[in-house]
């Protein structure tokens, strides 16, 4: 072997890469221990090899890609290399990615040919068992979404059959019978439609998780969506004597956003400060941005306000300031998470600043629309 290829052997000889040299006629002159290691073969097993007339290679047509670069071609890819050397060594196949490319003599003719094989199988397992893991959460998410739809039907739908006949059996019974057992009825329909919407809180919730809420971009009229709130909670509002207070910018009422969201948003936020405040106002004001393409809405109360500590956990799922059965106020502490999530949907951001026992003031932006 010429004095430059005994060089090259001595640099790849503790290369943990498998390296085989091919002379230009595809004999083996030599192959280091990594390659040794990696075929399990000893060198004695190269004497009778000649490239070009390997089976295995010319099955998968390796052989005429590998042909390429004893003809002149400067670089080669390749992955899955499988040989007859390799199967009368190990007897299995391994994972290679190979890469050959060739060695030229003085005059810049092809002398001969390296072969440098690395063992990326833990990779290829790795990537499998990732492969499996996919389609097995893909197959988990179709099964829960196939169960929340039919959770949805299968409870919703008796649910509100419930509170249909609820509500007309109060209309009709009212002033007919005893007011304790008016009363009765009455908190047995409050029950029931706490669940209705707790169930539906969290149907919305893990649709907005799972990537399953189907968003409808579209321009909107502010104001009005505002005030359909309002007069779902007109009776509420007039209950405890509060004031509503509307400070809106008449020129930028049009917003772009997606109905049902925008819906529960304003819901989540407006019933809020509502519960939470027993006396003084709830003001509502929209501004622009400097550059007039965001809206910003404030909703501000006189309640109770928030503590300090509980601000950082205000938007997580379950999340309530006070815990147990005698806190002071109903709910889930699903509204502010899914508010949140609305808001992230559609782009849209929320903050919040509240003093404990003076109020709260929650503040959300809305892209502007312009004709």
């Amino acid at each position: 072997m010429e004095p430059r290829i005994e060089k090259f052997k001595i640099i790849v000889e503790k290369l943990p890469l498998g390296i085989i040299i091919f002379d230009k006629h595809g004999k083996p002159v030599f192959c280091n221990k990594a390659f040794e290691m990696m075929w399990g073969i000893s060198k004695e097993a190269l004497e009778s090899y000649n490239l070009f007339d390997d089976k295995l290679l010319k099955s998968t047509n390796h052989l005429e890609k590998i042909k390429q670069v004893f003809e002149g071609k400067p670089y080669l890819f390749l992955e899955g290399y499988y040989d007859t050397l390799l199967e009368q060594g190990k007897g299995y196949k391994i994972w290679v990615e190979t890469t050959l490319f060739p060695l030229l003599d003085d005059e810049g003719k092809i002398e001969y040919v390296v072969v440098s094989h690395k063992d990326i199988s833990e990779v290829k397992l790795a990537q499998e068992e990732i492969r499996i893991a996919k389609d097995q959460a893909a197959e988990a998410n179709r099964l829960k979404n196939a169960f929340l739809a039919n959770l949805s039907h299968e409870i919703r739908t008796p649910l509100n059959a419930i509170i249909g006949f609820g509500d007309l059996m109060l209309e009709t019974v009212k002033g007919k019978i005893e007011e304790s057992e008016y009363d009765l009825l009455s908190n047995f329909q409050i029950g029931i439609k706490r669940l209705y919407r707790t169930l539906t809180q969290i149907l919305e919730l893990s649709q907005i998780d799972t990537g399953n809420y189907q968003l409808e971009i579209q321009p909107l009229n502010l104001k009005e969506e505002i005030q359909k709130v309002i007069d779902e909670f007109k009776s509420n509002i007039e209950s405890k004597n509060l004031d509503i207070i509307l400070n809106l910018d008449e020129n930028h009422l049009n917003i772009l956003a997606d109905k049902p969201a925008l819906n529960r948003i304003l819901t989540n936020l407006i019933e809020n400060a509502i519960k939470f405040t027993s006396k003084g106002y709830i003001k509502i004001e929209t501004f622009p941005n400097k550059n007039e393409t965001i809206l910003f809405c404030s909703i501000k109360d006189t309640g109770i306000g928030i503590s300090e500590e509980y601000l950082d956990h205000i938007f997580e799922p379950f999340s309530q300031e006070e815990d147990g059965f005698n806190r002071p106020f109903e709910g889930n502490g699903l509204g502010l998470a899914l508010t949140k999530r609305y808001l992230d949907l559609i782009n849209s951001s929320i903050t919040v600043d509240s003093v404990k026992g003076v109020g709260t003031t929650f503040t959300f932006t809305l892209p502007i629309y312009k004709n």
